[in-house]
């Protein structure tokens, strides 16, 4: 397969991460850009100026890009919809194809690569209301998959984790910003299988494994493709609770 470029980002927690990638279908993306924004700037009005800084650095335009991958989640809703809107309308205004993948997968991804020796991968992200969303990946031929019983990723309880967790073969490898939410209780749970802590683990996913993950499922361009994609978000939002609740009476 020939070289692609593409721009992948990912705003589904309140960490923004951005890159421009370049693949060539052997081993991990080469990154030509990168930028990493913690909490703080409105992620809608800093997105369009970190895509057109990365670019440049990257020596790079938006209609050379091969395509455009964007994180589904689950994660902040609003955040989600940033991210999801600001690659339709790239990937429309160039017309470059357009593609997502799972935030979690991608934070299992640059873990499992951190440690190949692990036999399962968990990230963990806040998803707030005491709940945590959670992955359960297994390394696999120089990338993840689903790993032990039930759903690869559920949005839970942190004690509903905690089970699954004691049910993993190890060694275990935690990650991720709900895992430090609730890292007493999960550290209690893995205390028989957990990996020794590692450097370098993503609290938040990574922009260029979200590109590496969704670029296998990008596709010619069309419109209809690029604006049919939707979030991942596992739990309903806020609205959609309010059309589905009955109203309480006055």
């Amino acid at each position: 397969m020939a070289d692609r470029t593409l721009l992948a980002l990912d705003t589904s927690t309140l960490t923004l991460s951005l890159a421009v990638i370049r693949l060539d279908g052997a081993g991990p993306a080469q990154v030509l850009a990168r930028r990493e924004e913690p909490p703080g700037i409105n992620h809608s009005k800093l997105l369009p100026i970190l895509v057109d800084d990365a670019l440049r650095e990257a020596g790079s335009e938006l209609a050379d890009l091969d395509g455009i991958c964007v994180g589904l989640g689950p994660g902040a809703f609003t955040g989600l919809r940033i991210a999801l809107a600001t690659a339709k309308g790239l990937a429309w205004a160039a017309s470059v194809p357009l593609a997502g993948a799972s935030s979690l997968e991608a934070m299992a991804l640059a873990a499992a690569r951190l440690v190949p020796g692990a036999k399962a991968v968990v990230p963990l992200l806040d998803a707030r209301k005491q709940e945590v969303y959670a992955g359960f990946y297994r390394p696999a031929a120089g990338g993840v998959e689903p790993g032990g019983d039930g759903p690869a990723e559920v949005v839970a309880p942190p004690a509903a984790v905690a089970e699954r967790l004691r049910a993993l073969e190890g060694p275990v490898v935690l990650l991720g910003e709900g895992y430090f939410a609730y890292r007493t209780l999960f550290d209690e749970a893995t205390a028989a299988n957990r990996h020794p802590p590692v450097a370098g683990l993503p609290e938040t996913p990574p922009a260029p494994e979200v590109g590496e993950l969704a670029a296998p499922r990008l596709a010619p361009y069309a419109k209809e493709a690029v604006f049919a994609l939707e979030p991942h978000y596992l739990r309903p939002s806020e609205a959609e609770l309010g059309l589905t609740q009955p109203k309480k009476r006055v």
